[in-house]
């Protein structure tokens, strides 16, 4: 044997038994080594880098507004024509989202308020706020919500008195089913209306008080610290999978709104996540604005600067009444229950007959769209998505698009409601919008860019030493065959 193939026998042993130990141990170590990186930068602390991304938004975020505007409601009345709908917007709002009053609490969760502010941004909407919108009168529909859940409650020989009374309150104040009211009055300064006045007077017979003065979508939500609520989060010091989720919301575990699982207060906020989220089939957010959560689901990956991630999006049943899945029939809260597609948060607006959907009933059942006119559902422009990076599961991008309905149906016995039409009409949709920046694409790439390249080194510098063993035991085996062939199978006799 010459001794150069013993070098190299001896030098790919070596050198590949070096590399399988090490990778053996890496491997066994990598995790460990991982999980510490990560956890010493997502946990949420008041030092950590969670944190910075958290207290205050970082990354601009935007909310377009698209408000419905009802063209034909004098024909609807008369029940020669169906509800016609125009969409007017976007109307773009800045947003920013800060935490405040935070209590660092001794079972490893945060207590906090979230103050939410919005500034108009004309340059990149399409109208001005003085741009005039007719739709259903939301105080008047909320009203009329509240005689029919009464009526119901009541003895049958009481009804024509109390009808008798609804409807000469009614007549004295003159008031419409719909109105025109300018978009700001509509969204933010909000609008005075009879109507608060035909339900100042009609407190004492329906038991119930509305609790604003105004109307208005966005009506004292404008930099309000308390209109969210008071809000109990995992930090993740008890474990990264359990990071931005949501324990309890007003102190309590459970919404008032829905009644078993479907008020459980559960999901992520939707700005830190467990960091196996992007790994998971479904996710969940817990949104205060419907008092409950929506569950998404995987349905791909994409990227952001390079930055790779899981996207989730709202599914067909995302406002399944239990009609598709059983489970979900909790959300029914007043029989019959709506089709799929909506879902019931009158208890959540306070007593309004609201309804959430994706914007223009997409994914939802065809009952909602034979009613009316206008709409025109595109999965491109409507549909709820998130974008999780693979690894720490931080947003990269969001698209959060919902659209809220008020159901209109005719009240008979009381004159005011007779004529309404019995549909589900869209009154404004929003597009919440967040993506990463190139520059915090970048940072995130730097803390995760090691994970991304650590795993296949290690798997080819292993794959590189198993092969120069198998090289070196080739080698051995052509040795020693030569070596058997040079030498004779017998000694020839010397005698």
């Amino acid at each position: 044997m010459s001794l150069g193939i013993i070098l190299a026998k001896l030098t790919l042993w070596g050198v590949g038994g070096i590399m399988l130990v090490f990778c053996g141990v890496m491997c066994g170590f990598w995790p460990v080594i991982l999980n510490y990186q990560l956890k010493k930068e997502l946990i949420l602390t008041n030092s950590s880098k969670s944190y910075n991304l958290w207290i205050e938004t970082p990354i601009p975020m935007y909310l377009e507004i698209y408000m419905f505007n009802w063209t034909n409601p004098s024909e609807t009345l008369q029940g020669s024509a169906k509800p016609n709908f125009l969409q007017l917007g976007p109307y773009v709002f800045s947003e920013k989202h800060k935490k405040e009053n935070l209590i660092w609490n001794t079972n490893d969760t945060i207590t906090f308020k979230q103050r939410r502010t919005w500034h108009f941004v004309p340059e990149m909407s399409k109208g001005t706020l003085s741009d005039k919108i007719t739709n259903l009168n939301v105080i008047a529909m909320t009203v009329g919500n509240k005689i029919s859940n009464y009526i119901k409650k009541i003895p049958p020989r009481f009804i024509p008195t109390i009808f008798a009374i609804i409807n000469q309150i009614l007549k004295i104040e003159e008031s419409d089913v719909f109105v025109t009211k300018s978009v700001n009055e509509l969204l933010f300064d909000g609008y005075d209306d009879k109507f608060l006045t035909i339900a100042k007077k009609l407190e004492k017979i329906l038991k119930y008080k509305l609790p604003f003065d105004k109307f208005g979508w966005f009506y004292n939500r404008n930099n309000s610290i308390d209109y969210d609520g008071t809000f109990n989060m995992k930090t993740g010091a008890l474990g990264l999978d359990q990071l931005g989720d949501i324990v309890r919301w007003n102190y309590s575990p459970q919404s008032p709104s829905y009644p078993g699982h479907c008020g459980d207060i559960d999901g992520s906020s939707g700005e830190l996540w467990p960091i196996d989220a992007a790994s998971r089939k479904s996710v969940k957010i817990f949104a205060n604005d419907i008092c409950s959560s929506l569950i998404l689901k995987q349905d791909g990956t994409s990227a952001m600067y390079g930055v790779k991630g899981s996207r989730f999006s709202a599914d067909k049943n995302v406002f399944d009444n239990g009609e598709n899945i059983p489970d979900n029939s909790c959300y029914c809260t007043k029989k019959p229950c709506p089709a799929t597609g909506a879902r019931d948060i009158s208890k959540c607006r306070y007593g309004a007959p609201a309804f959430i959907s994706s914007p223009h009933f997409y994914m939802a059942d065809s009952s909602y769209v034979a009613n009316i006119s206008g709409m025109s559902p595109n999965p491109d422009l409507h549909n709820f998505f998130i974008l999780l990076e693979e690894i720490t599961s931080i947003p990269l991008k969001v698209q959060a698009r919902l659209q809220i309905n008020i159901r209109s149906e005719p009240i008979k016995g009381i004159k005011f409601y007779e004529n309404l039409p019995y549909a589900y009409m869209p009154m404004i949709w929003f597009d919440q919008t967040a993506s990463v920046t190139p520059d915090l694409a970048n940072e995130l790439s730097s803390l995760v860019g090691i994970a991304s390249y650590v795993e296949p080194s290690l798997i080819g510098l292993t794959v590189v030493g198993a092969v120069m063993i198998i090289i070196g035991l080739i080698l051995w085996r052509l040795d020693y065959f030569t070596k058997n062939q040079e030498e004779p199978l017998i000694e020839p006799s010397t005698s």
